[in-house]
């Protein structure tokens, strides 16, 4: 119990030098965050392998299974963490201003709005044209393009995004995605190509609209 004690106080020290010193997006932090105890177990169990084998036994199967599980699963996770990084570090500026302009027009993630065919989007407004490229900028500073409430539905506004690049209502550029309330399955995702858009990363904005108020993590001080 001590040993995983020290080790996760050690990953975390890590964890928060490397934010110290790099800079990284609040969705990155509970990413790594979450994954703590999956690398801790992990190193756990290659410690008790490495201890197994410098004594001369043999590694079991079920030791080697879990082992595997774990490494892919911590994997799949670190490769994520990876992806949001480098979006990050790519566009700083965009990354947080898309965030920004999110928690003013929805602070609670309870908010939503019906489309003009009918069905119920959450009311992310930079999630459509999120890629960087259709961002602009202010006074030299790339910052995220948004969709107007003409988005959803016919107003007297004259454009459907800030940056005029959607034609239509309820379109989704390249890069771009959308939650849409579903009555027997809750809240999905839907992209450009119709296809369920990118992976939910744990504690953020989208994670939180699918789950009960009192089942949201804490965020990081």
């Amino acid at each position: 119990m001590k040993l995983r004690s020290k080790l996760k106080s050690l990953l975390a020290l890590v964890l928060a030098l490397l934010t110290a010193t790099t800079g990284c997006t609040p969705q990155w932090i509970n990413v790594a965050v979450q994954d703590l105890p999956v690398l801790t177990q992990m190193a756990l169990n290659i410690a008790t392998l490495v201890s197994a084998l410098a004594s001369g036994k043999q590694a079991s199967a079920a030791d080697v299974a879990v082992i595997q599980n774990i490494s892919a699963q911590a994997s799949r996770d670190l490769n994520l963490l990876q992806t949001l990084y480098n979006e990050y570090k790519a566009n700083p500026s965009s990354a947080l201003s898309h965030e920004l302009l999110e928690m003013l027009a929805d602070p609670w993630i309870n908010w939503c709005a019906m489309g003009s065919d009918n069905r119920i989007y959450a009311l992310e407004v930079c999630d459509a044209v999120e890629d960087d490229r259709l961002g602009y900028k202010i006074d030299g500073v790339l910052v995220s393009d948004f969709i107007t409430p003409a988005w959803f539905e016919r107003t007297d506004a004259d454009r459907l995004d800030f940056s005029q690049h959607l034609s239509k209502q309820l379109e989704l550029a390249r890069g771009g995605y959308i939650s849409v309330f579903d009555p027997s399955s809750g809240w999905t995702q839907i992209d450009a190509r119709g296809a369920g858009g990118p992976r939910i990363a744990p504690g953020s904005r989208r994670q939180r609209r699918k789950l009960i108020r009192p089942a949201w993590r804490n965020s990081l001080r």
